[in-house]
């Protein structure tokens, strides 16, 4: 009776540094910044510092064409065309919801079956 005691008090504890450091790390990943995306690095260094080797590739710069065309306002889409997609976007969800339920499903009686059938 008394080796079953600690055990448990053994098994409470491990559990318990677990759950924390889960947290602890939970907490952590949600601190650090997120990585910034970055480009391909295609070109040499002095072509995206011209001011490193200017005697190498000396550059004219041209100006740019930039032709200034009217567009339209904004418009909110019209009510039916919202009601609309929130109908199709609720379908959508419960499609994924019900796929997902029977993957989880299957998943599942396959993983019981298995396992009784091994316990014989």
């Amino acid at each position: 009776m008394l080796s079953s005691s600690i055990l448990k008090q053994i098994l409470t504890l491990r559990s318990g540094w677990t759950v924390a450091v889960a947290l602890a790390l939970l907490v952590a990943s949600g601190v650090v910044k997120p990585v910034r995306a970055t480009g391909t690095f295609t070109r040499q260094v002095w072509e995206k510092f011209p001011g490193l080797r200017p005697w190498l590739h000396p550059r004219v710069e041209v100006p740019v064409q930039v032709d200034h065309l009217a567009v339209e306002l904004y418009r909110r889409p019209s009510r039916w065309r919202r009601l609309l997609s929130f109908a199709l976007g609720a379908g959508l969800s419960a499609l994924v919801g019900c796929v997902l339920a029977l993957v989880v499903g299957a998943a599942a009686i396959w993983f019981v079956g298995s396992l009784t059938g091994r316990l014989k």
